[in-house]
């Protein structure tokens, strides 16, 4: 056995690398789980904790943070069932209340049972929808209803709702009160439009037998889609719609956080997306109804010059519309420099105030660059950033596909069908792009992928985030997470959350665990088995603890002999792995409670130990 040691010290390149095999990795990174680059290191994220200990209902689909003229700050949420504002750490229902009815004679409870039966002539209600009950009068012995109350239809003249506590007399028919229709409550995931309406009749089912007329469909090429939001300020107002096809609201801050939004009658009935333009003040609607009421997925209304509530063109305003070409709908849109940037599923096209006759202009700027969601686009450092159908773009004076070390990874295990949930944010802290997805079988985002522009390096990790928002307003990114341990299916409650504050290196509480991989070396080209006497860590640890293993194998294909994990603190001086192998490769993973770690580099007392 050779007695020439040589000392050698591995600084691997930032970012991860997963376009190819561990071992033509080499020099680099090639998995890992919540970290980031600093200067081409590797350290942990920090964690997050939740904003206040309150629910909101249903899974956040859009957040976004604002303030008004007296500074005070919100964050408005939108999920599947309602809008809400969040201030003073206190969440605040504002979602529109859509109709007013007045009804007597209406409840029905039996004895024993929280449920009771509502009897309203032709409601139109939907089960998962909400109504607010207000003036009622007392039923069941101890039944008073005063508040919101999810609704299961039974038919088309009544519907159930739940009370606190069980009835403790039996009522028929008895009662008054006041019922408030909330906005219809949407979908919490993609799913198949199914029914007697899907499918071809006479044609083969599933591949299996013939449909007749009066089978519902069993596939579908039907998607009905989820509940989805854009929010955007107008002042210290904030302007809302709903997807799909809904109205555009408004709600008002200066009448306070117990007013509802209230709908923009002048707005287009039906609108897939709202954007104030930020330079001239114009309130557009991205997928509309055109005057005559027809609606059209491509078509881009705009109000007259601030004014909200005037859509309709005349001499004496600015009000207008232009339909888009290439693709067949809109997607969203992102202000950027002096243009308004507008994603179709296929294309990219660019708006721009140009004053009358023409109030805008429309460039087409890409083909086949479509966004793959609704909010899946973001804007970082005067670029915009987006995910597509198998591919990242960017926007910086021209489209180009972004090159991506870790795409394999990302859409080989993603689910299209859940596309439209992936959500894009930006870290200007760390000057970070991230996209949430959901991997492949996972019905809510449980993954993210990030990039650095600024350092040009790629990593994911694993996530529990719907939605976020950059520290635009608050002192921190904002992010939103599903309740998972009220155990409801789909989650009916959500929290939202301070991500990265200083200092924070937990799971909300809970040991946030991390770990970073590096491709495989060797020495002399792999031909000769290496064997590794001793390891000199570069770590900074705070706090806790650090795993180091050193993980070796003979041929690509053997079984991998994992030395450690050894336990390092920041007073490790040095590690005695005593490993062999023709190729190795580092394993850094911590999973103890507020550890900070970062990497620099690692030397290695390492010497050929023959062929055998």
């Amino acid at each position: 056995m050779s007695t020439d040691t040589k000392t050698i010290k591995y600084d691997f390149r930032p970012g991860i690398t997963r376009e190819t095999t561990p071992y033509a990795a080499e020099g680099g990174w090639y998995d890992g789980n919540r970290v980031r680059f600093r200067d081409g290191k590797p350290q942990n994220i920090r964690g997050w904790q939740k904003r206040n200990t309150s629910t909101f209902i249903g899974t956040a689909r859009e957040l976004m943070s604002w303030s008004s003229l007296d500074t005070t700050k919100y964050a408005g949420i939108g999920t599947e069932h309602k809008i809400y504002v969040e201030t003073g750490g206190q969440f605040y229902d504002i979602t529109p209340i859509t109709s007013t009815v007045s009804v007597s004679s209406c409840f029905n409870t039996s004895i024993g049972s929280a449920d009771v039966i509502v009897s309203v002539t032709a409601h139109n209600i939907q089960t998962g929808s909400y109504i607010n009950i207000t003036d009622a009068t007392t039923v069941g012995g101890n039944i008073y209803f005063d508040g919101d109350y999810q609704v299961s239809v039974v038919d088309a003249d009544s519907f159930e709702i739940t009370y606190v506590s069980a009835a403790v007399s039996t009522s028929v028919n008895a009662g008054n009160a006041t019922i408030n229709y909330r906005l219809t409550s949407g979908s919490f995931a993609q799913t198949g439009g199914y029914g007697y309406n899907a499918g071809t009749y006479g044609g083969l089912d599933a591949g299996v037998s013939v449909r007749a007329w009066n089978m519902p469909a069993t596939v579908t090429n039907i998607t009905l889609d989820l509940r989805k939001w854009t929010f955007s300020p107008f002042g210290e107002d904030l302007l809302i719609n709903a997807f799909p096809e809904g109205r555009i609201y408004r709600w008002d801050e200066s009448n306070g956080t117990g007013t509802e939004a209230v709908i923009v009658s002048a707005a287009p009935t039906v609108s897939n997306g709202v954007l104030v333009s930020p330079i001239d003040r114009h309130v557009l609607a991205l997928g509309s109804t055109d005057l005559t009421g027809t609606f059209d997925p491509l078509l881009v209304r705009w109000s007259a010059q601030e004014n909200y509530d005037d859509w309709t063109p005349s001499v004496g305003n600015t009000a207008g519309d232009v339909r888009l070409a290439g693709g067949s709908e809109i997607k969203c849109a992102l202000p950027y420099s002096n243009q308004i940037l507008i994603w179709t599923d296929k294309t990219l096209h660019g708006m721009q105030f140009v004053g009358s006759p023409l109030v805008f202009a429309t460039t087409k700027l890409g083909d086949n660059c479509g966004v793959i969601s609704r909010t899946a686009a973001a804007e970082l450092d005067g670029k915009s950033f987006w995910m597509g159908e198998g591919n990242f773009y960017m926007f910086s004076g021209q489209v180009n596909v972004l090159p991506c070390t870790v795409r394999s990874y990302v859409f080989e295990d993603f689910n299209y069908d859940q596309a439209a949930k992936v959500y894009a944010g930006v870290n200007s802290e760390f000057e970070e792009v991230t996209w949430l997805y959901c991997s492949a079988g996972a019905q809510e985002c449980n993954r993210y992928v990030s990039f650095s522009p600024s350092q040009n390096y790629w990593t994911y990790g694993e996530a529990v985030w719907t939605s976020w928002e950059d520290a635009n307003v608050f002192d921190n990114v904002l992010t939103t997470g599903v309740s998972v341990s009220l155990g409801e299916n789909p989650p009916n409650y959500s929290y939202l959350y301070d991500n990265e504050p200083s200092n924070v290196y937990t799971a909300d509480g809970s040991v946030l665990t991390s770990f970073v991989e590096s491709g495989e070396f060797d020495i002399g080209d792999g031909d000769d088995i290496m064997y590794i006497d001793r390891m000199i860590p570069d770590f900074v640890v705070s706090v806790g603890t650090l795993d180091v293993s050193l993980i070796t194998k003979s041929h690509p294909t053997s079984s991998e002999i994992t030395k450690g994990p050894f336990v390092v603190n920041q007073s490790t001086k040095q590690i005695r792995p005593r490993a062999r192998g023709r190729s190795g490769k580092l394993k850094i993973a911590t999973s103890t409670a507020q550890t900070k770690w970062k990497f620099g580099t690692v030397r290695l007392d390492m010497m050929p130990d023959g062929k055998r």
